[in-house]
């Protein structure tokens, strides 16, 4: 049975996060964006590269995870909270990311390529960034926050 390779359905580059015929510099913006995606995991931490650009942004979750830790002292639930919007706590979660990536990609979908190549970049950098935090310390289970997953 000889069967025609072009009778294989294809998929068109629209519905692809990358396209499939990509260009120089769309294939350039993809990897500056995953090297600025490698360092959004550390943004939870001011003092960091991604914290000292985003602090802007970030500030409402500075100020929240300050007051849950104070008021974690009277409550204590709050204080687990407070703690898990720390290092290595809600920015370092797998499945946050993915989450916020899934909203992104159907809130652009049928947008702009540059959007989309944007948007991959960053989450295949994030996605880089925790898998060798698996090396180095571990990263929050998804579903059990306190414990952590580790490579070894």
């Amino acid at each position: 049975d000889h069967r025609d390779l072009h009778s294989f359905p294809t998929r068109r580059s629209s519905d692809l996060w990358l396209p499939q015929n990509t260009t120089i510099p769309l294939a350039v913006c993809f990897v500056v964006a995953s090297c600025y995606g490698g360092l959004l995991p550390d943004a939870d931490i001011p003092h960091s590269t991604a914290g000292k650009h985003l602090r802007i942004l970030l500030w409402p979750f500075y100020l929240l995870k300050k007051i849950l830790l104070i008021l974690g002292h009277f409550i204590k639930p709050l204080k687990k909270i407070g703690t898990s919007l720390g290092h290595r706590g809600l920015f370092h979660s797998p499945l946050f990311h993915t989450l916020i990536f899934v909203m992104l990609s159907a809130l652009l979908r049928g947008h702009n390529e540059w959007l989309r190549c944007i948007l991959s970049g960053l989450y295949l950098g994030v996605l880089s960034h925790l898998l060798l935090d698996l090396f180095s310390g571990g990263i929050p289970s998804a579903f059990f926050p306190e414990t952590q997953v580790r490579a070894a």
